[in-house]
């Protein structure tokens, strides 16, 4: 088979003997191996610069491309950081997968940048602002009062903006969130074993389900089950792109714990559960190693 490539884009694909090679093109000998799609990671903190400074380069935009991630949503990140790196790349003077962001997450604990709402108003400022900077989505985090969570889905839809939140290990909430009508959920459900009730409560909806397998609740998660299992420190293709001193401090010194204790084997049963019976089940990789 022969696949054309133009700029960024697949122009054509099929049997070589049908697909014309444009004259000057650069041909790839990829004998044997498999092509599939850029992934697209729908959770993935690409962390970022600090102190108003801007990089040229990005070791963990770099390291998602080298990984086959082509898009990547940020579900919390700081707005000024993350938007800018995300026009760097679609300029072409950064290299890294395509960026799209919640930018400064909606939090409703007590922190300095609480996001506060006590109206539909305070809503529609809070998505309106988020979008202004170049949000695609806004992360709903966090929001103790439920009339509260509403009013930011009602203003997300006005504003047509995605609504993604978070149900910080608490399943009722959660639940709550598909009930509102929410875009997604993010991370894994808090239990370990999920029932015909959740499953087909999301299976009934148009709200995706994001379970993060690599970090998640009430287990040990799946990044570890990768330490344990291979010499994540002698990865060259790893260490091409991330600091030695970050691949070292997260895997020589490993955890060894009995295989039923790697909770992510659960949840993704679960999520499996939720895909079988029509859900909709995305994949996010939450940024770790």
């Amino acid at each position: 088979a022969t696949v054309i490539v133009e700029g960024n884009r697949i122009s054509a694909i099929g049997p070589s003997s049908a697909v014309s090679v444009p004259a000057g093109a650069t041909r790839i000998d990829v004998k044997g191996k498999t092509i599939m799609p850029g992934i697209i990671d729908v959770h993935g903190h690409l962390g970022g610069e600090s102190s108003g400074l801007i990089g040229q380069t990005s070791w963990s935009l770099a390291a998602n491309l080298a990984y086959g991630v082509t898009t990547s949503h940020d579900p919390s990140n700081d707005s000024e950081t993350v938007f800018t790196n995300a026009e760097l790349v679609r300029a072409g003077k950064k290299v890294g997968p395509r960026v799209f962001s919640t930018g400064t997450i909606l939090y409703g604990a007590e922190t300095p940048f609480k996001a506060v709402v006590e109206s539909f108003e305070d809503a529609l400022s809070h998505v309106r602002r988020q979008k202004a900077l170049g949000a695609i989505s806004v992360k709903s985090y966090n929001q103790q009062r439920r009339d509260a969570r509403q009013m930011i889905v009602k203003a997300s839809r006005e504003l047509e903006i995605l609504d993604v939140p978070e149900g910080g290990s608490l399943l009722y909430m959660n639940q709550t969130h598909v009930l509102d009508g929410h875009t997604g959920v993010e991370h894994s459900l808090p239990v370990p074993r999920i029932y015909k009730d959740t499953v087909e409560l999301f299976a009934k909806s148009s709200v995706g389900y994001t379970p993060t397998l690599i970090v998640g609740y009430g287990g040990l998660s799946g990044e570890y089950y990768w330490y344990q299992h291979t010499n994540v420190w002698e990865n060259e293709r790893l260490l091409k792109f991330v600091p030695r001193e970050v691949v070292d401090a997260r895997s020589r010194r490993r955890l060894m714990a009995p295989e039923g204790d790697f909770n992510h084997v659960l949840t993704a049963r679960g999520a499996k559960q939720i895909a079988d019976a029509g859900g909709s089940v995305q994949l996010g990789a939450h940024g770790q190693l």
